[in-house]
């Protein structure tokens, strides 16, 4: 996640951006559209090769930004907010199930130093 932050925090978090949106009386529908609208426009700047503009349009869309500040729109889309216990699952993964594997076949398999997850 924090290699893919940057392409990754506008599509990740704007179902952030939609229900805290809704819960401050916003209708659902009519966010979730705005949202789809603002997403293509961003994709067809992506698909001429240029940044990703999404985070700054939401964050600069008057009808985001008379509920929310930059900062919390952003906050939202930041997807580390969005990845629940997957580090600690990760980790456990590797600790209970390859480490093990790997210090049995380490010679065969050609490693001789430590391994960097």
């Amino acid at each position: 996640v924090v290699e893919n932050r940057p392409g990754a925090s506008s599509k990740i978090g704007t179902e952030a951006v939609m229900m805290k949106l809704v819960e401050k009386g916003d209708d659902r529908q009519q966010v979730h559209e705005m949202i789809r609208v603002l997403s293509f426009k961003a994709w067809d700047e992506v698909m001429k090769d240029r940044p990703n503009p999404l985070v700054g349009m939401l964050a600069g869309d008057r009808r985001i930004s008379s509920k929310l500040g930059p900062a919390e729109v952003r906050r939202l889309l930041d997807p580390m907010h969005h990845t629940g216990d997957a580090e600690r699952r990760c980790r456990r993964l590797v600790r209970d199930s390859i480490d093990p594997v790997l210090k049995t076949y380490r010679k065969k398999v050609g490693i001789s130093g430590g391994l960097e997850y």
